[in-house]
């Protein structure tokens, strides 16, 4: 009888031991998917800026090719989890279904089915699909997330000072004929305004201690350099005032005292030798509209004017059906889109499309808002503030914003404010109950 039960411990023992065994490989196998699954949320953020990298049947980037094998391995290691949407997530969505389906719309009425079927279904990617890989992260790897964007601007800055510093390119997708910045942007203002949204998410990650001061410091320089470097009006409006917002929200007087003194001073030497020390290209087209107030000499002001007014004539004339997609350059008499993304959709979509933009818009800053009404959110709010706010201000300036930069960083401060929660204050009471 003994030797019969130990032989039966013995086997409840061995089973014990491989069902252990199974699910420690169980887990070691789904820890391992699950960080691959990260790593491609990684590529997907680092290669949304490098906008050359793309394919060549279409607008399909490599970080749009990272981003499907990152659904993938989001179905294979689970089901798709349930996101919890709450008012300004439904508001978003139905921005989007109103704006990409009356573009289609439009386009099979009055413009080209096909071109309104590309130009929804980059919207619907962008806007729709592309969320997904921030809102499946939790907040450690949002970070890293935001870490990794900078890390891809500061390459982007730094491959297109290269470029202009050290070699003669001109005219090229990384330079344009006049020498102005583009980098793997491929844009001049687009670049310009991407850098400036990226300074809140470089302040963020100094303020949570992810990054040290002087990195923070050396790469601003890095940041600011290209800027100048793009000859950007705009770019360097919207470097304004998403340092403003960020600083602001933060209620950081002290470095707005630091910046205006900086600001002061460097008036003060362009005063005194006229910005001889600034780039050929920054000197026409941003100083010297500033120092003689004529505003006309900032690069294209008016062309830009000109087709605004136009487009206002084209919105006038359309309803709830805009003239399609891609459809302004063609009817326009000067052959040119119109640079204001409202204007814009307004015009291709008609007034529905608008309207849903603007409930995107309005969704975003809903969702930067709410971190402020609670305890400690005080800094999300700031970074997520920031860069939606000079979003909604920088696409006064640009056409359709369906590309991958811009969506990304704005995906990112999304989820960061809408997953925040407050610490939980330590309970003794309760602690002690629950031990």
């Amino acid at each position: 009888m003994d030797g019969t039960a130990r032989n039966i411990q013995s086997a409840a023992v061995m089973r014990d031991m491989s069902l252990l065994g199974a699910k420690s490989s169980r887990a070691s196998g789904q820890t391992a998917s699950r960080r691959l699954e990260f790593y491609l949320a990684c590529l997907v953020v680092f290669f949304a800026p490098i906008n050359t990298l793309r394919f060549d049947f279409g607008y399909f980037t490599y970080s749009d090719a990272f981003s499907i094998l990152f659904y993938v391995s989001l179905l294979l290691n689970r089901s798709l989890p349930a996101v919890r949407l709450g008012p300004a997530a439904i508001v978003w969505s139905i921005g989007v279904a109103l704006m990409t389906s009356f573009l289609l719309f439009s386009s099979v009425i009055n413009g080209d089915p096909a071109r309104g079927l590309i130009v929804s279904a980059q919207y619907v990617h962008a806007f729709f699909v592309l969320p997904i890989v921030f809102l499946t992260r939790t907040r450690d790897e949002l970070d890293i997330l935001v870490g990794v964007l900078v890390a891809s601007i500061l390459t982007v800055c730094l491959f297109g000072i290269y470029l202009i510093e050290f070699t003669d390119e001109r005219n090229t997708r990384f330079v344009s004929g006049n020498g102005r910045l583009r980098s793997f942007v491929e844009r001049t203002n687009e670049a310009g305004a991407l850098i400036a949204i990226t300074f809140p998410l470089l302040f963020y990650l100094g303020n949570i201690r992810k990054l040290p001061k002087p990195a923070v410091l050396v790469c601003a320089l890095v940041f600011l350099y290209a800027i100048v470097l793009t000859a950007s009006n705009s770019g360097l409006m919207a470097l304004v005032f998403a340092i403003s917002v960020y600083c602001l929200v933060m209620l950081q007087w002290r470095v707005l005292f630091a910046i205006g003194l900086s600001v002061l001073a460097i008036s003060l030497l362009i005063g005194i030798d006229g910005g001889s020390w600034l780039p050929e290209n920054f000197q026409q087209r941003v100083l010297e509209p500033i120092m003689t107030g004529d505003i006309e000499r900032a690069g294209t002001f008016d062309d830009r004017l000109h087709l605004i007014e136009e487009a206002l004539v084209f919105a006038n004339r359309t309803g709830l059906i805009g003239i399609g997609a891609d459809q302004y350059a063609v009817r326009s008499a000067l052959n040119q889109v119109v640079h204001n993304t409202y204007l814009l959709v307004w015009v291709e979509g008609g007034f529905i499309a608008l309207l849903g933009l603007l409930m995107i818009i309005g969704s975003t800053i809903a969702t930067s808002l709410r971190p402020l009404t609670l305890p400690g959110g005080r800094m999300i709010a700031a970074v997520s503030l920031s860069v939606t706010l000079t979003l909604a201000v920088a696409i006064n300036t640009v056409p359709h914003i369906y590309g991958r930069f811009w969506v990304v960083p704005v995906a990112l401060v999304l989820a960061l404010a809408g997953k925040y929660r407050p610490a939980r204050k330590p309970n003794r009471w309760t602690d002690k109950q629950a031990r």
